[in-house]
């Protein structure tokens, strides 16, 4: 909640990575509910953050939110692939959950076409 309520308040990214930091060092066992965390940042806000600020925030919260399986990934031509389409521009004041859904659309195809490649 800390996460989703500095990022509403045209907080620069450095913010929010420092406190994901210090719930790292402090609080390892507690879990971030990045799905719940995107999905809010997705929606249309009544929030009038910066474009470029908003941009930030949005890259790295993916990014973080995906970090896991983008990296379990097996080809590096896919980990690079999904993280351009990360770096599609987020619209500050708009409904970004088709860019959000594409992406994770994306990711899912690759994780399921490994096991497809072994058995050919």
């Amino acid at each position: 909640m800390m996460v989703e309520t500095i990022g509403r308040c045209d907080t620069p990214k450095e913010c929010i990575e420092n406190l994901l930091h210090v719930k790292q060092m402090h609080f390892p066992d507690q879990s971030i509910d990045w799905d719940h965390l995107i999905d809010e940042f997705v929606k249309p806000s009544l929030f009038n953050l910066s474009g470029d600020l908003f941009q930030e925030q949005m890259h790295f919260l993916v990014t973080c939110s995906l970090t896991t399986r983008v990296k379990a990934l097996a080809f590096k031509v896919w980990r690079d692939y999904i993280t351009n389409m990360i770096r599609i521009p987020f619209e500050s004041m708009g409904d970004n959950s088709v860019i959000l859904r594409g992406i994770l659309a994306k990711v899912a195809h690759f994780e399921e076409e490994l096991p497809k490649l072994k058995v050919s």
